[in-house]
């Protein structure tokens, strides 16, 4: 029983909006499934950008020691760390504009 209140508690988020789109395709049916729609694209297109991302990490994990990543992310990276940060943020969200982009034309 304590394990099962241990996964409510993680997935009530998930569970609450999962019960809202019930209650809206019960409430108004049109909306609803229109809500079910767009949740389920969402969902879909999250999972075709993850994969690659956790597969790239991978690999970055295994070829690149990680005393050269504490040295330009660590806590003694100064201001390298802020600029590789920035400059990830930078560049990433174009790739995700730009895989969205492709998603929908397709």
């Amino acid at each position: 029983m304590n394990r099962l209140k241990k996964i409510v508690k993680r997935y009530l988020f998930f569970l609450c909006l999962l019960l809202l789109n019930v209650l809206l395709l019960i409430a108004e049916p049109r909306l609803g499934k229109k809500v079910v729609s767009l949740s389920l694209n969402n969902l879909l297109e999250m999972l075709s950008i993850i994969p690659p991302v956790f597969l790239l990490l991978g690999l970055i994990d295994v070829w690149v020691p990680k005393e050269t990543i504490m040295k330009f992310m660590g806590k003694d990276a100064g201001i390298r760390g802020y600029f590789g940060f920035y400059f990830g943020l930078v560049f990433v969200r174009p790739v995700i504009c730009f895989v969205s982009c492709c998603n929908g034309f397709s």
